[in-house]
C-alpha cells in the first residue's frame, strides 16, 4: 500500500474507534522503539533490529512487520501496567 492510502485506513479506523468510545491512540514509531532501545542509521535497519529484539528476547522469528506490532504491543502494555 502506498502512503495515501494506509493514511487514510488510519483515520478511518481513528474515527471509527472515536465514534464507539473505545479507548486509543496512535503511537508514533520513534515512542516505542525509543522504549524498547530499537536504533538504526535507516528504516531497514530498525526494522531489523526489531526483528533481533523479538528474535533474542522471545526465540521466535516472526516477519518484521509482525515484529513491529509485537514491539508496539509491548510499549502499549507497559504503558497501560503503568497507568495503574
Amino acid at each position: 500500500y502506498d502512503f495515501k492510502t494506509l493514511a487514510e485506513i488510519l483515520g478511518v479506523l481513528y474515527e471509527y474507534a472515536t465514534a464507539a468510545g473505545l479507548d486509543h491512540e496512535i503511537v508514533l514509531a520513534g515512542t516505542w522503539k525509543k522504549f524498547l532501545g530499537i536504533k538504526g542509521r535507516n528504516r531497514a535497519e530498525q526494522k531489523r533490529n526489531a526483528q533481533d529484539y523479538i528474535v533474542n528476547n522471545y526465540q521466535i522469528k516472526p516477519t518484521q512487520d509482525e515484529c513491529d506490532a509485537i514491539c508496539i504491543g509491548l510499549w502499549a502494555t507497559h504503558k497501560r501496567a503503568s497507568a495503574f
